[in-house]
């Protein structure tokens, strides 16, 4: 009696090896059973992971008023900014390119 190849058509892996255990050493091993301790741990680990994720979800909604804080700053500096804009648009050529001259005088006098 020929014995086909036991592995054929198996993926990879699929045994994990053999031992001498019978008369012909060709008694396969199995994997071995997770043991019940094995899974509370893995749930326990999984429960601190989870408990660390909510504490750091606390952290980050702790920080809503930041937020909100700094928000209110850029809306307010964009709101400078517009009015900015527009003040610049109701002047005469002449008058922006006096401030333009002005506004260079100063830079340089800053970086001397």
């Amino acid at each position: 009696m020929t014995s086909a190849d036991p592995l054929a058509g198996r993926p990879a892996g699929h045994l994990v090896g053999r031992s001498a255990g019978g008369p012909d050493g060709d008694r396969r091993t199995r994997p071995r059973a997770l043991r019940a301790v094995e899974v509370i741990d893995m749930d326990e680990r999984a429960d601190e992971r989870a408990t660390a994720e909510v504490a750091r979800l606390f952290e980050i909604v702790g920080r809503e008023g930041e937020a909100i804080g700094q928000l209110d700053g850029c809306v307010s500096l964009l709101r400078d900014v517009q009015q900015a804009k527009a003040e610049l648009g109701r002047l005469t050529p002449t008058q922006l390119r006096a401030g333009l001259r002005y506004r260079q005088a100063l830079l340089r006098a800053d970086t001397a």
